[in-house]
């Protein structure tokens, strides 16, 4: 009867710690879904591009933990990264391509999928032209 009662209050415990004890100790996920494409003007995917959602903590009181999140496209081009809700700054960029940056904001259980396109970057064209 002791390790039943013992059990239930461990249970407890981590739930009421945002533990979840199917996943044997690990923080649950709070976060949203966001999948990101890149692509060329083509319409080819950018695989390696770098991508960073950077916290933008306006309107925050008081401000969360939130860190910034930062990723990899893989080959076909696209990255999925789980946020916090709130704003971030999204900069992507890759290799001979200007770079693009917007504001983002991630609520609560609304899934976001963005297709960025990036440009060949007339500086590398005109010092590199098209072989890099």
């Amino acid at each position: 009867m002791f390790l039943i009662r013992y059990a239930s209050l461990c249970v407890l415990i981590a739930v009421a710690a945002g533990l979840s004890p199917s996943t044997h100790g690990s923080p649950r996920s709070a976060g949203t879904k966001v999948v990101l494409v890149v692509t060329s003007p083509n319409g080819a995917r950018v695989g390696g591009a770098f991508v960073l959602f950077h916290v933008d903590k306006a309107g925050e009181i008081p401000a969360s933990g939130r860190a910034d999140v930062s990723a990899n496209t893989a080959s076909d081009g696209s990255t999925t990264s789980e946020l916090a809700p709130g704003f971030y700054d999204l900069f992507v960029t890759g290799l001979a391509l200007s770079p693009q940056c917007r504001k983002l904001l991630v609520e609560v259980g609304k899934p976001v999928r963005l297709a960025i396109q990036l440009n060949a970057d007339p500086l590398v064209m005109r010092h590199l032209g098209d072989v890099f």
